[in-house]
């Protein structure tokens, strides 16, 4: 598993306007995790939630990881003041999480969406 340094697999995972199977283009979830370093318990919580992503939405969502070592004004900004928080845009609202989202469940109630896969 690479680290956070690595940007070009953690850093953003676009998802956004890729073509549907009908030729359309399907609007994202824009989701961005905060975490401070790469540890072992920041690239666990990053897979349980792209896991999450993958299961849910596929090819529907964006995920950003900023690492509150590389960027701490990051979380003044968006009012981030434990880590891992989870920022996600859902019809128009912001949702904010916190945890390590293993429990695709829960993750879903915290979200509002239903705990059923669509």
């Amino acid at each position: 598993m690479a680290g956070l340094g690595d940007t070009s697999e953690r850093r953003r995972h676009p998802a956004k306007d890729r073509p549907t199977d009908d030729g359309a283009t399907a609007d994202a979830y824009e989701c961005t995790m905060y975490v401070t370093g790469s540890t072992a318990t920041s690239n666990a919580t990053i897979e349980h939630f792209r896991h999450f992503c993958e299961d849910r939405w596929a090819n529907r969502y964006v995920l950003e990881v900023v690492d509150l070592h590389d960027d701490p004004a990051a979380a003044a900004e968006r009012g981030v003041f434990v880590t891992p928080t989870l920022l996600v845009e859902i019809e128009g609202k912001t949702r904010k999480l916190v945890g390590d989202f293993g429990n695709a469940t829960a993750v879903a109630q915290e979200l509002g969406l239903s705990s059923a896969k669509p």
